[in-house]
């Protein structure tokens, strides 16, 4: 599962290396900036060939959120599996004290923090994608400050 996540990621960054700079609210800049040089310049392959798309979509960011979600999602269930091999009903592995908590109540309990917070964060990476999608499903191609 990890590989794949990588191997995600990996893959929306080709999605990624278009410069949208020299695109504005509906059409290019009227400024007199040579668009494939500031694009090499600054690291990118090329520059976008469509204006409206660069300044109206996000979809390079809903993709980069999407596979992060789903990464999310494997941590937030392999630090749950941790969590349970970790109980003394399983007792298949022993956290370190470095990275475990005791209780106030049960003195000679570990609690596994890290692989409690990792399950427990994933929320908010998920959200973020919901909240992203939520925000663009019903934007016209054009500039919008809900995009900000």
């Amino acid at each position: 599962q990890i590989e794949r996540d990588a191997g995600r990621l990996i893959d929306c960054r080709a999605r990624m290396k278009f410069s949208p700079l020299g695109a504005c609210a509906l059409a290019g800049t009227g400024l007199p900036i040579d668009r494939f040089m500031t694009s090499d310049a600054l690291g990118f392959t090329a520059p976008m060939r469509n204006s409206i798309d660069a300044v109206s979509d996000r979809d390079f960011l809903l993709e980069f959120l999407s596979a992060n979600a789903i990464t999310a999602v494997h941590l937030s269930r392999l630090g749950e599996e941790w969590v349970l091999w970790a109980s003394e009903e399983f007792g298949f592995i022993t956290p370190s004290d470095s990275v475990s908590t005791g209780s106030s109540i049960m003195p000679q309990k570990k609690n596994p923090d890290p692989m409690e917070l990792v399950r427990g964060k994933s929320g908010r990476v998920i959200g973020g994608l919901v909240t992203l999608l939520t925000a663009c499903k019903g934007l016209p191609h054009a500039y919008n400050r809900d995009l900000q």
